[in-house]
């Protein structure tokens, strides 16, 4: 779909300056001819500037991220640096949960790995061809555990002292004793060892497809304990044909074991007892070969780029079930067409079962389905339709651990939430209700419980962390106060969650809340993990003391699940810069469209002048179905920011979550199925009557710009009400629904034949003839997701129908801007808009 977080990109280095491409019909402002635009930097004094917002150092800063957590929730690892230069050079972080501390651990010229063990709380280091254990106290030396010759992928075994090593430039695969050192290879002579490798831990096997023993070499054997092979042993990842199923001991007793199973396409998923292997099989025949131009080159050169159009179907797929013994092959009946998406397959944890999950080619029905390949039945646990298409925020589905039911998302009650349904065919059961929905869920490690990410029955702005329990359905909120929490991760004992959390016009950080009974653990686990004494922030940053170490372990283990658990602040990465512009946050509203509510940000001008009329800048959000009201920053963060830049030179600006958002439940995001630019745009109308509401706002200067998604209802508010905007700026628009993927267009639009009408009420190419404002249109060359060609047409159709427009081109951009100075440029020109044809 249109990207949704196309402002989100970090900022990159290009010395290319987009320029101006004018064609025929085009007018170009006197000021423009007159002299290039000037620098913001010292002519502008308005904060914050256009070059503080998109050139670094940037207002934002750097977020933290790539966050871990210890096996014993007590310690975090993230990456971050508080120096935003054009390529951010990340350090390794480590932290306390509890706030107490945190430092770096390696600093970012450092090539260094790490991973937790599976029990208490230690690293394993990749580093300089060699892997090490670290305890994270302060000074603690590198503990060498093996030489691997090169970076290492490593899996931790559920018994938390071994591990599984792919490794080197060899791709060797060794089974190492974490506590002892001592280290066996069972595949010591397979070729290709690194590629695809599945730990079935409790078959007791590795399963990895390599190509054979070469002509010469020795058969496949087996190293004994303690050995090590040669870290330069060359790899042979380009040996021809396909590579072959081998299934491998993992305490080395017998000689890897090779099945009849190939693949040569990345495609075989196999049961964790390694009898059983499904292969999927996708019959492309259908895939176009679109392309668009670069124009940079000393000669103009073609790029591939996506394979639809609207209007296409899925390309059929084939399962089969491959027994890997004796390559007996089981072909799966689904039922109905072959044509479908295949949104997931999923083996269960404890028996050879698969989940299929599956929607079928025109977005209408969802299926979950159990496959059993001993007997070739195929059972529907699930089926649901919508007459719109299935959507929401979520869509998960997943076996839980135990393997005796699936835990899914549907939005069936009208809001996205989370159901039960046992494998023995048993009625689903419903878990989480009311009217509110979830947007992420991750499951707790060892436990029936579900961490998620929901909106609160009271607020759709704001985003709670929840913990749902599984077998009675209780919600318990982690994160009361208004605000965000996003990208939760669990500790492997399943105590301790790790997340983002922002708060309105304030960026994110990470916090940690200790929420569950950890696992039980050792006395050696316990002295290794306990805390120091310390002070911690609460969510809202206010100084708490930290309880004693030696008592914080016997509170938590008290404590089956801490309703009260305060989130703890790991990080504070809000620059002072930001800080001290001191911008007051936008306030959500609310006001009615039709029979509905509809949520927006409303920034006043600054300073607020009693009794002035002031013009006004509507916001339209990118993606369509996107949720961008949040006390938080909101998906599009630098637009926040020159929005407050607007407000500070005397604009009222309304940012709307308008029909089709997310946040709001099913029939609010599904209601613009069938014309796009119909109730969303309604609701775009029902904003500017909000504004003529406040009394200080003159209606009829009222313009408005989006980008992608947005940008195309600006092309439909200006040709279609032109009434109502006095201008507007169409950003990277899709301008013709019938050119656009047929993933996104056709769930919302149906066929381009079946369902012309449609496609012709909702494409602006179709309505360009109502066009009397003067428009701004600007648009990538390399984008990639909206062709650049979408604007071209209609800039062509324009032309021929005399109408007066202007027009912006970047060579060097694709559909996310990556370079400052374009992303300037651009946005200068959007302000100057406003500025001639609103500031009057």
């Amino acid at each position: 779909m249109p990207d949704a977080a196309f402002l989100r990109t970090a900022a990159r280095p290009c010395l290319l300056i987009a320029v101006a491409l004018l064609l025929g019909g085009a007018r170009l402002h006197a000021q423009d001819a007159a002299s290039a635009p000037t620098d913001e930097a010292t002519s502008d004094d308005v904060h914050p500037r256009l070059d503080e917002i998109f050139r670094p150092p940037r207002l934002l800063g750097v977020r933290p991220d790539d966050a871990t957590l210890s096996a014993d929730g007590r310690w975090a690892t993230w990456r971050w640096t508080s120096e935003d230069a054009e390529k951010p050079q990340r350090d390794l972080w480590i932290g306390r949960t509890d706030g107490s501390e945190a430092r770096v651990l390696f600093a970012h010229d450092v090539s260094a790995d790490v991973r937790w063990e599976r029990t208490g709380a230690e690293l394993l280091v990749e580093r300089d061809g060699w892997l090490f254990r670290l305890a994270p106290e302060r000074d603690a030396p590198l503990e060498p555990l093996l030489e691997t010759g090169g970076s290492a992928q490593i899996e931790l075994l559920d018994d938390g002292r071994r591990a599984l090593v792919v490794a080197g430039e060899s791709h060797q695969v060794w089974v190492l004793d974490l506590l002892t050192g001592r280290r066996i290879t069972p595949a010591a002579t397979l070729r290709d060892r690194a590629g695809r490798v599945t730990l079935l831990e409790h078959a007791g096997l590795v399963a990895l497809f390599a190509h054979p023993p070469a002509d010469g070499e020795a058969p496949p054997g087996v190293s004994g304990v303690g050995s090590q092979p040669s870290a330069s042993e060359p790899s042979a990842s380009d040996a021809p044909g396909p590579r072959a199923l081998w299934l491998v001991d993992l305490d080395g007793v017998r000689p890897p074991r090779r099945t009849e199973v190939l693949d040569d396409e990345g495609q075989a998923l196999v049961s964790p007892s390694g009898r059983w292997v499904v292969r999927r099989s996708s019959h492309a025949e259908q895939q176009r070969q679109l392309v668009m131009a670069d124009y940079l080159g000393d000669v103009v050169r073609t790029v591939g780029v996506r394979s639809s159009l609207a209007g296409d179907d899925a390309s059929p797929v084939s399962l089969q079930f491959v027994e890997s013994e004796s390559g007996r092959e089981v072909t799966l009946d689904l039922g109905g067409s072959q044509r479908f998406y295949l949104l997931r397959l999923d083996w269960s944890p404890v028996d050879d079962l698969l989940l299929v999950e599956r929607l079928s080619n025109d977005f209408h029905v969802r299926e979950l389905l159990l496959a059993d390949p001993a007997s070739g039945e195929v059972r529907q646990l699930l089926g649901e339709r919508d007459e719109a298409w299935i959507g929401g925020p979520a869509r998960w589905a997943r076996f839980a651990d135990d393997g005796r039911s699936v835990l899914f998302t549907s939005e069936r009650t009208g809001f996205e939430h989370l159901w039960t349904a046992p494998v023995d065919g048993a009625p689903a059961r419903q878990l989480t209700h009311g009217d509110w929905e979830l947007h992420a869920l991750r499951t707790v490690p060892h436990g029936a419980r579900v961490l998620g990410v929901g909106t609160a029955p009271d607020d759709p702005a704001t985003h709670r962390l929840v913990a749902i329990d599984v077998d009675g359905g209780r919600v318990t909120t982690l994160s009361d106060r208004p605000g965000c929490a996003s990208d939760p991760i669990v500790s492997e004992d399943g105590s301790t969650a790790v997340f983002t959390w922002e708060e309105l016009g304030v960026p994110g950080d990470l916090f940690a809340v200790r929420f569950a009974e950890p696992r039980p653990t050792t006395p050696a686990d316990e002295a290794s993990s306990s805390g120091a004494n310390g002070v911690r922030r609460t969510l809202s940053g206010a100084p708490v003391a930290a309880p004693p170490a030696e008592s914080r372990a016997e509170a938590d283990v008290a404590t089956s699940l801490l309703a009260d658990a305060v989130p703890m602040r790991l990080t504070l990465s809000v620059p002072d810069a930001l800080e001290a512009l001191a911008l007051p946050p936008p306030e959500i509203v609310t006001f009615p469209s039709d029979d509905v509510r509809v949520h927006a940000y409303l920034y006043r001008p600054e300073p607020f002048e009693p009794g002035r009329v002031y013009p006004a800048v509507i916001f339209v959000h990118g993606a369509g179905s996107l949720q961008n009201v949040l006390r938080s920053m909101s998906a599009y963060d630098v637009n926040m920011l020159f929005h407050h830049r607007l407000a500070r030179k005397g604009y009222v600006v309304l940012d709307v979550d308008y029909r089709h958002s997310t946040g709001y439940g099913r029939d609010f995001r599904a209601a613009i199925h069938g014309f796009m630019g119909g109730k969303d745009l309604d609701d775009l109308v029902a904003g500017v009557d909000y504004l003529d509401s406040l009394g200080f706002v003159d209606r009829t200067r009222v313009g408005l710009y989006g980008g992608s998604y947005g940008g195309f209802l600006t092309l439909m508010a200006l040709f279609t009400k032109p009434e109502v905007f006095a201008c507007g700026a169409a950003l990277r628009s899709v301008t013709d629904w019938r050119t656009y993927n047929h993933w996104y267009t056709n769930a919302r639009l149906g066929d381009p034949e079946k369902d012309a009408a449609a496609y012709a009420k909702s494409s602006p190419i179709d309505h360009a003839e109502g066009l009397t404002r003067p428009l701004l249109l600007l648009h990538g060359l390399l984008d990639d997701n909206v062709f650049a060609q979408d604007t071209i047409r209609l800039v062509e159709k324009l032309i021929q129908l005399g109408k007066d427009f202007d027009l912006m081109l970047y060579p060097s951009q694709h559909h996310g801007f990556d370079d400052p100075e374009s992303w300037i440029d651009e946005y200068r020109r959007i302000e100057r808009l406003f500025d001639e044809q609103l500031a009057r």
